[in-house]
């Protein structure tokens, strides 16, 4: 871990499931973007058309680190990316972060003694 913070490492595309680190509103707006990426709708879009989608997502990344992602992307090295290898690109691109579910880690009593505190610490009720 240590190792991979200090190499300042993005999560390989080809290795990662992207709904462990996507919102379901990012890949509805991944989605239309590469819809209208597809043109001739084979349901992949060719490598360079993803810095079009990162600009349209805001995502920014040096086209260094771009292509080292896509290269890894690339798995079946024919030129294009079919939408859940996009995914993953944009996550590891945009660096996000994997979502992490406190039931896996919380029992249920532990949750609620957590609840219990925060509402307790939180004297004007705005929930932050």
């Amino acid at each position: 871990v240590l190792e991979i913070m200090m190499y300042n490492l993005r999560p390989r595309p080809e290795l990662i499931d992207y709904r462990d680190y996507l919102l379901e509103c990012d890949i509805k707006l991944i989605e239309s973007i590469f819809v209208q990426l597809d043109t001739d709708r084979q349901g992949a879009i060719p490598l360079e058309r993803m810095g079009e989608l990162l600009d349209a997502m805001k995502c920014k990344i040096l086209p260094d680190k771009l292509s080292v992602l896509l290269e890894q992307a690339d798995t079946r090295y024919d030129g294009m990316l079919e939408f859940p290898m996009v995914c993953a690109v944009y996550a590891a691109a945009a660096r996000v972060r994997k979502k992490c579910n406190y039931r896996e880690f919380l029992t249920k009593d532990q949750v609620a003694s957590f609840r219990k505190l925060f509402h307790g610490c939180d004297t004007q009720g705005v929930g932050g």
